[in-house]
């Protein structure tokens, strides 16, 4: 076993020294540099190259940098100069979250993500703002706060969607297989984690099929198929060495030794750990380290060997405590409680048992507040039916539903332009028959005016008539004005 760890350690060694070797070729150039702009996004390189090696004090050296020389950059009114300037501030941004996030420093890592991503949106820089989503939703899920970590995977998603990256699509579709896996969805989980492998092996991406074999592999081994778990664990340990993911490695590494210890194949499990652990030592990998310690805790627990589990569980749980890991912290205070038991400790087991009931208690709510999204999950989900196509079932149900929506708005137009055409022929038709019965009225009312006014001149005519003859009869003025002389004389 010592010599495996001795091969480790040169093999890290050699690795570190050759990325060392790059970051010293590029600090050279960077001292010929004359344009500012060249620098930064230089120096915006080097700090990413620092942070991958864990030499994270450098690397913020050369962030803080970087942000001085955009802050000052971004005074030139030019417009293309300020997109760049605010683009490489944008990255080295996410760079520092990351850093933080590496150390356990999550509330610092997501204030720096948020920045980041405020920037990116000003730019319209869909890619940033997906990718930062992403980040953004591995904080939420290693914290455990599931139901943020799914929104910001999907908001990763919808963007990547629109700009039709199957690479960034299968980054998003193997996270959400592990909100299923999370949730003990296992056959959803496994259908993601195929459907992202599918589109990894279309853009070629080698490290991303490596980390889908991972992923079945553990959940293979939540399954408890335990063989076809160490099986898909392999290959992505082969495809990782080749990389040079030493982090991937480490992981994988301690999967393969849970995997064992199921199969109560301790020896083969404390070797695998013993090999991460040097690993996660080397790039500084905090929570690894505290997850591979309570690894051997449990290994040596398992083969009644006390003193050394004790001494594991005390060496992760400072660890855990400083990156406020829950799952972590509840594992080691229920394996403590375990371990003094067994030694016949009984008063120091009840105080850990006590601590580790506030733990679990704590993630027991935390546990209630993912079921209330658990219905929530399945419907964003199972609008994804992808088996045959990398095309988003989810934009395509949207269209879908805009779809229909347009269509039953156009039958209610449809419907309301027939019910007012109808009505209007009503209207139409009553006007129309009003107006008739008008004109039938005024010519009866024309006709009975003519006949009355024929009767009326009958009438005037035989009253002219009568007169005329009466005034015949009668003696005339004259003729009487002569009789009634002609009496007097």
């Amino acid at each position: 076993m010592r010599k495996s760890i001795i091969a480790c350690f040169l093999f890290i060694f050699q690795l570190c020294n050759a990325q060392t070797v790059k970051i010293d070729s590029m600090k050279m150039v960077l001292k010929s540099m004359q344009l500012d702009t060249q620098k930064v996004k230089l120096m915006n390189t080097i700090t990413t190259e620092l942070w991958q090696i864990a030499k994270y004090d450098e690397a913020m050296v050369y962030a803080n940098s970087v942000l001085k020389m955009c802050e000052v950059g971004l005074g030139n009114t030019s417009k293309n100069s300020r997109n760049f300037y605010l683009n490489q501030k944008a990255g080295v941004l996410r760079s520092v979250g990351i850093i933080y996030g590496e150390q356990g420093n999550y509330g610092m890592t997501l204030i720096n993500f948020g920045a980041s991503l405020e920037i990116y949106q000003e730019l319209g820089d869909k890619k940033g703002v997906a990718n930062t989503y992403g980040n953004i939703g591995h904080v939420y899920s290693d914290q455990g706060n599931y139901p943020e970590a799914l929104t910001n995977y999907l908001f990763s998603l919808s963007h990547n969607e629109t700009l039709k990256d199957t690479n960034g699509m299968a980054i998003d579709y193997q996270n959400l297989g592990v909100v299923y896996r999370l949730q003990g969805n296992y056959s959803e989980a496994l259908k993601y984690i195929n459907l992202s492998m599918v589109m990894y092996k279309a853009s070629g991406n080698r490290q991303g099929v490596g980390n889908c074999y991972n992923s079945i592999g553990l959940v293979n081994r939540m399954q408890g198929k335990y063989d076809e778990a160490l099986s898909n664990y392999s290959v992505a340990l082969g495809i990782r060495k080749d990389g040079g993911n030493k982090r991937g490695e480490g992981y994988t590494l301690t999967g393969m030794g849970s995997t064992y210890i199921l199969k109560k194949e301790y020896e083969s499990a404390n070797d695998n750990f013993v090999n991460a652990l040097e690993i996660f030592i080397a790039i500084s990998d905090k929570r690894g380290i505290a997850g591979t310690y309570i690894d051997l805790a449990n290994v040596n627990f398992n083969i009644q060997n006390f003193a050394e589990s004790n001494k594991y569980y005390n060496q992760a749980l400072p660890i855990a405590l400083e990156v406020k890991s829950k799952d972590e912290i509840t594992e080691i205070y229920a394996g403590l409680s375990a371990l003094d038991s067994a030694k016949g400790n009984f008063q120091l087991s009840l105080e850990h048992y006590k601590l580790y009931i506030v733990y679990r208690d704590s993630m027991y709510n935390e546990t209630n507040t993912k079921k209330l999204v658990q219905s929530q999950m399945n419907y964003e989900f199972q609008k994804k039916q992808a088996a045959d196509s990398i095309t988003n079932t989810e934009h395509l149900k949207h269209e879908q539903l805009k779809h229909d929506q347009e269509i039953q708005q156009q039958r209610l137009y449809t419907f309301g332009g027939g019910i007012g055409f109808a009505l209007m022929l009503i209207v139409a038709g009553v006007s129309f028959r009003a107006y008739r019965n008008k004109q039938k009225a005024n010519d009866i009312i024309s006709h009975q005016k003519a006949l009355v006014e024929e009767k009326q001149k009958e009438i005037l005519d035989s009253i002219h008539y009568a007169k005329r003859i009466q005034q015949s009869l009668l003696p005339t003025t004259k003729y009487i004005d002569n009789n009634i002389n002609r009496l007097k004389n």
